[in-house]
């Protein structure tokens, strides 16, 4: 794996989130050759081939362990992935689980969500919906706060994708804040 290391960069009272070092790897053919990043720690990937979300998810299961809270706010999801959220859940792998979609692509009324919609809810995963287009998985663990920022869906995708993988208690806390207003103030 050939890594490019970035300067660390010079913390500042005003941002927290400055001294992030930035680790820029090159192209993967596999979730599974990734490494996740370390406390404070950022790494970046852009897939050599098609990698989703839900990818991304089990390998912080296989890697680091139950996650405890799962947020992710998408642009679509799709029955798949749907049913493999509800197998980590059921397996004791995800606690807690919240998902966030899009009513630009995923209209609540829509024949395909009603279905995953009501196997979600009858396995204890909340469902928001709310007009966004947004990326963003949150990973909390026993004692890791992973935020997975991505062009990638809860779908499955032929597409080349581009993962930033943190793992930041701060920035954690930020994106969850802003999830719960996207949340609050959603019409649907």
């Amino acid at each position: 794996m050939r890594t490019i290391k970035v300067t660390k960069y010079k913390k500042s009272e005003q941002n927290e989130f400055e001294d992030v070092p930035p680790i820029i790897t090159e192209p993967r053919e596999n979730v599974y050759q990734w490494r996740m990043p370390t406390t404070r720690e950022q790494v970046h990937y852009l897939s050599a081939r098609a990698i989703e979300t839900i990818g991304v998810i089990k390998k912080i299961i296989r890697e680091v362990g139950k996650i405890e809270k799962l947020q992710c706010l998408v642009f679509s999801i799709n029955q798949q992935n749907a049913q493999h959220l509800v197998r980590l859940k059921n397996a004791g792998l995800i606690g807690e689980i919240e998902l966030t979609c899009s009513t630009i692509k995923n209209r609540a009324e829509n024949e395909n969500v009603r279905s995953y919609k009501i196997l979600l809810k009858e396995n204890g995963i909340k469902m928001n919906f709310a007009y966004s287009h947004a990326k963003i998985t949150l990973a909390k663990t026993a004692k890791d706060y992973f935020v997975v920022e991505t062009s990638a869906n809860l779908v499955n995708s032929a597409k080349y994708e581009q993962f930033v993988i943190s793992n930041n208690k701060p920035l954690y806390d930020y994106y969850k804040r802003q999830i719960q207003r996207i949340n609050d103030t959603s019409p649907v």
